[in-house]
């Protein structure tokens, strides 16, 4: 996909494309690891937005090829559970922007593995996830 289709596809409302709009990072409390690479992604989704390097000059100054620029630019344009965009808090290492769901009546699902079933018992019986959240937090029923 290239640049004029990232930012011409429409669509896109006002809080997506300002950056100004994102919510900031505090880049301090993340580890000295995770805040490099956080700083060069950023670094990297500036550059392209205010188009003012080209992909091959964005790579050499950040390491982050096309590919992996288009993919972070689409998770900080991509909306959160509260219909705000991600902005720079998808490029911190390790985030999960998608709520991870498993799909009950899903043909591929791992039956080796059971992943995500335990939390389909709880979604469908909620008494015992208070229960679990009672003994664990040390809660007392009133």
């Amino acid at each position: 996909m290239s640049r004029v289709k990232v930012f011409d596809r429409g669509g896109l409302s006002q809080t997506q494309m300002d950056r100004d709009l994102w919510f900031k990072v505090d880049e301090t409390l993340l580890n000295e690891e995770k805040r490099i690479l956080f700083l060069k992604r950023k670094e990297a989704i500036d550059l392209y937005v205010n188009n003012e390097k080209s992909l091959k000059e964005i790579f050499s100054c950040t390491g982050i090829d096309r590919r992996n620029l288009i993919r972070l630019y689409n998770r900080c344009i991509s909306y959160d559970e509260n219909a705000l965009p991600w902005g720079y808090r998808a490029l911190i290492p390790g985030k999960n922007i998608k709520k991870y769901e498993l799909d009950p009546l899903s043909k591929k699902s791992n039956v080796s593995r059971k992943t995500g079933e335990f939390k389909l018992l709880l979604d469908k019986y909620p008494q015992i996830r208070d229960e679990i959240d009672d003994l664990f937090f040390g809660r007392k029923k009133s």
